[in-house]
């Protein structure tokens, strides 16, 4: 079967951001090449085919994206890029690695996932194992790394994340079944977890994915800039300077640079717009980007009730 008829694109939302989930989808349809197909779990919405329906309690993540996953696998996927609601592409994705080349590498390594975005980039830098040229320096996280199972845009192996999915399940409440319980505290139950779902996750290496090195490049000076401004500032004026230049341009940092261009945290925060990715996308001049997103916002809250 051929890569992108196994692989698909699977987006959660719900129903106060199933605007968002739409404007992630038209994104995809801008800045992904010849995509998968997309299909979207979270809510309901009648005479749409690839909303897939809801059978669970709306704040059940774990059951409605399990449920999800098993219906995509009845249809015959084996793969799914897993997007939240709020994290759209911010420019042009690398479609062939997108397309043909992760799908294959996860077939060739059994992986479980490989993270679309990597380490590094002013965070914490690789702990695990660094894959050669062949494999674009793919790290493979550790056992022990807390963060293994990323829902920051990632590609999964269906059967593997419903059996993670079903780790969950067991002994959690409704309230606890969540994206944000998932990412932060699955990766530390070692001892529920079977070896090989614990010893096959994998990040790319942004950079080796990249679309453009012009785009590196421009990425590289921006936050090497903005380091030396805040490092020159907070020595003349101060840590309280450095912390006010850090607020306000600490989104420098956010961008990911790869093969789906992402903003860290996305495009929602705390049940509003993340500041951040306002920020980045006015500096980048993203006009039509800015300009859907307003049109949203302008019905949003009347949308939201």
């Amino acid at each position: 079967m051929p890569e992108l008829q196994k692989t698909c694109i699977l987006v959660s939302t719900c129903d106060r951001y199933k605007v968002f989930a739409e404007l992630t989808a038209t994104l995809i349809d801008q800045h992904w090449d010849d995509h998968p197909p997309v299909y979207f779990c979270g809510t309901d919405v009648d005479g749409k085919a690839n909303w897939l329906p809801l059978h669970d309690d709306p704040k059940d993540w774990v059951s409605i994206t399990k449920h999800a996953l098993e219906e995509l696998s009845a249809l015959g996927f084996q793969q799914c890029y897993m997007i939240l609601d709020d994290h759209p592409p911010v420019t042009a994705c690398h479609a062939k690695h997108l397309n043909h080349t992760l799908p294959e590498m996860l077939d060739q390594l059994d992986a479980v996932t490989i993270c679309l975005n990597g380490a590094g980039y002013w965070r914490p830098g690789p702990k695990g194992k660094i894959l050669g040229k062949k494999h674009y320096s793919l790290e493979q996280m550790a056992d022990s790394h807390q963060w293994k199972y990323q829902l920051h845009p990632a590609l999964w192996n269906i059967e593997s994340f419903i059996a993670l999915l079903d780790i969950l399940l067991v002994g959690t409440t409704t309230e606890r079944r969540t994206p944000w319980v998932f990412e932060r505290e699955l990766g530390g139950m070692g001892d529920r977890i079977p070896a090989h779902l614990k010893q096959s996750s994998y990040r790319v290496n942004g950079r080796r994915m990249s679309t453009s090195r012009i785009s590196i490049l421009r990425d590289v000076i921006e936050k090497r800039t903005f380091d030396v401004i805040r490092s020159v500032m907070g020595k003349l004026f101060g840590i309280d300077m450095w912390n006010r230049i850090n607020v306000s341009w600490g989104w420098v940092y956010k961008y990911y640079e790869g093969p789906y261009p992402v903003i860290w945290s996305g495009l929602l925060r705390g049940g509003t717009v993340n500041n951040d990715f306002l920020s980045w996308l006015k500096w980048h001049r993203k006009t039509a980007f800015l300009s859907q997103l307003n049109e949203i916002l302008a019905r949003w809250p009347v949308e939201r009730k």
